[in-house]
């Protein structure tokens, strides 16, 4: 299950496979036993991305999702904001299962 996550790759009788969805259902199922599937977990997301991402990266994410966000209601689309994440710890240990985990 270590390798079961959103952006991960498995390989399954000779075939390698990249993992890029995962159903709601799927994604559901994933954070309520995140002790099993680890990119799920929250926690470590949020512990990967605090390292990865010191203040001024955080500031200036913040600052490009208020953009999308002028009557400023504390909210952007998911998409952007997935997006926006995923730029910037796109070198990092970050997964993209685990981008979608903060994001939800």
């Amino acid at each position: 299950s270590q390798d079961l996550y959103v952006g991960g790759r498995v390989m399954l009788n000779g075939h390698h496979f990249h993992i890029t969805y995962a159903d709601e259902f799927t994604l559901n199922y994933m954070e309520k036993n995140a002790y099993t599937f680890a990119h799920a977990n929250f926690n470590v997301a949020t512990d990967y991305a605090r390292q990865k991402l010191g203040h001024h990266d955080l500031a200036a994410l913040a600052q490009d999702l208020s953009r999308y966000d002028p009557e400023n209601t504390g909210y952007a689309p998911t998409t952007t904001v997935v997006a926006s994440l995923a730029t910037k710890l796109r070198e990092s240990e970050v997964s993209l299962q685990q981008i979608m985990t903060l994001c939800r």
